[in-house]
């Protein structure tokens, strides 16, 4: 059958034009054939628009509508239709589609907390401000850290923790162009023997350790002579 045009007349209500049962009859005429060639009974899906279609060549059958399942319909790259694509989750990604409303995209590693290992792919800039609140190293953070980062295959050692600068300058001697900066201070002798001291040497007098630094006044005899 050829498409039927509703005949409207020359101007408005001079009786000239199709009535309009007339009308209506041409209108369901038209639609039930439209219906027919795309063999949709009372209904013509998306994927039969040439604007929605998303072509993939099948041998033997040409090019015909490929959507699949669970694929999103979105506008092509140049707007010129519709294209079906697979969302593809990527590492720590989740996608699901299981509910018939929505699309659900979850980041498992939202946070550095949650990441196993994490790494920094470049300088870590925190708001122009250094990272403070480094613990002192000791044996019990080590064990700390290993107890919990152990099993995930990251371990440490005391040599490897990082240390403060109220650290550094209760332990270290600073040095200015090979010369000591501050002037050398050390401890007055412990009023008991250091046996908790891996260098604690019994055969030694006083109470200092084997490798200790004394003070000029523990080390200079001062006698008159005649």
């Amino acid at each position: 059958m050829a498409r039927q045009e509703i005949d409207i007349g020359v101007q408005g209500n001079d009786g000239t034009g199709d009535s309009i049962r007339e009308s209506f009859r041409k209108v369901n005429e038209n639609f039930n054939e439209i219906y027919a060639i795309f063999g949709a009974g009372g209904a013509i899906s998306l994927t039969n628009l040439s604007d929605a279609q998303s072509l993939r060549f099948i041998d033997g059958e040409g090019y015909v509508a490929d959507y699949g399942q669970n694929r999103l319909i979105i506008s092509k790259t140049d707007g010129s239709g519709l294209a079906a694509k697979t969302l593809i989750a990527g590492e720590g990604i989740s996608i699901d589609v299981t509910d018939p409303d929505k699309v659900t995209i979850t980041n498992a590693l939202s946070t550095t907390a949650s990441d196993p290992a994490p790494k920094l792919g470049g300088p870590l800039n925190s708001n122009q401000f250094p990272i403070g609140k480094v613990p002192d190293p000791s044996s019990d953070l080590v064990a700390s850290f290993n107890a919990v980062h152990g099993p995930r295959g990251v371990t440490t050692t005391l040599d490897e923790l990082a240390i403060s600068k109220g650290y550094a300058d209760r332990n270290y001697v600073k040095s200015q162009g090979g010369l000591i900066g501050d002037a050398l201070r050390v401890r007055d002798e412990p009023l008991v023997p250091q046996i908790e001291e891996d260098d604690y040497d019994p055969t030694l007098t006083s109470n200092y350790v084997a490798n200790e630094t004394l003070p000029r006044k523990n080390v200079v005899f001062r006698a008159v002579t005649q």
